[in-house]
């Protein structure tokens, strides 16, 4: 029966402890990287709402004046002055 020397045993669970060390480091930054991606999206998505909001609080903004009440009934409502003259495409 071979026999294995203790500094031989000490040697191999070192090694495991390493071997395993290194594979937990590896993998905790590899999740890293993902929550460093996951994050950059995060951001450019956060930054594209706030346009978006910013624009929509203009529209919100601008819907009170005159000019806008007039454009939204000429193109919804279809609404002319007395003095135009409306041409409707037969589709011909």
């Amino acid at each position: 029966m071979c026999r294995i020397k203790p500094s031989r045993i000490t040697a191999y669970i070192l090694f495991a402890f390493v071997l395993i060390a290194v594979l937990g480091i590896t993998a905790m930054q590899g999740a890293k990287t993902v929550q460093d991606i996951e994050s950059q999206q995060f951001a450019q998505q956060i930054a594209m709402l706030e346009q978006e909001n910013l624009e929509l609080e203009e529209r919100i903004a601008d819907y009170g004046s005159d000019e806008s009440i007039e454009q939204l009934a000429r193109e919804r409502l279809h609404w002319v002055y007395d003095q135009e003259i409306v041409y409707i495409d037969a589709g011909f």
